[in-house]
């Protein structure tokens, strides 16, 4: 694990990276009185971006009681991020957001997972405008910055997006399992 600017980089491709996002996970929500949420951001219609909803439908799976929002079937993305934030900021007033979602990076960080402090910024890396999301944040490098960004994404494999995905979710519910709902709708 590397820090630059309260910026922490996992290999997602050492056997510790899941107990690594594990602990900085639990120590970033130390902070907050209240339980998190979990915003799983991307589309389902290109595999670089499907992350975050293949992360929130393992999420929801393997925890049904934990509060995520985008998944495979119900994917949050730059359509419906304005109306899912201003969803959170009613329904979860006070709750922390985690923002999970896929990213563009250096080569040097490519398969890395990263985890911080602060909000994302999702579709900079395809030069769109969408806003901040998230208190907290989980990305996963899924491929390089470069020239042709949705070209990047769309090449993406698979196989990456699925390590990434299975990853992030074992550490979300191994440092924040809930039993029951904590907000009822």
């Amino acid at each position: 694990m590397k820090t630059a600017d309260a910026i922490y980089y996992i290999d997602s491709r050492k056997p510790e990276a899941e107990e690594l996002l594990s602990l900085r996970l639990s120590q970033l929500l130390a902070r907050y009185p209240l339980p998190p949420v979990y915003l799983c951001i991307g589309s389902d219609r290109v595999t670089g971006d499907s992350l975050g909803p293949f992360v929130g439908t393992l999420l929801l799976k393997n925890q049904p009681a934990l509060p995520v929002l985008g998944t495979l079937t119900d994917p949050v993305h730059a359509l419906n991020l304005r109306d899912t934030l201003c969803f959170l900021s009613e329904k979860f007033s006070g709750h922390p957001v985690v923002a999970i979602d896929a990213s563009l990076g250096s080569r040097m960080h490519q398969e890395f997972l990263t985890i911080g402090s602060g909000s994302l910024e999702p579709g900079a890396g395809v030069d769109k405008i969408l806003g901040s999301a998230g208190d907290l944040f989980i990305t996963g490098i899924v491929a390089p910055t470069g020239p042709l960004p949705q070209l990047n994404l769309q090449t993406v494999r698979l196989s990456l997006v699925m390590r990434f995905a299975e990853c992030i979710a074992k550490a979300v519910i191994s440092c924040c399992p809930y039993k029951e709902p904590f907000l009822k709708a």
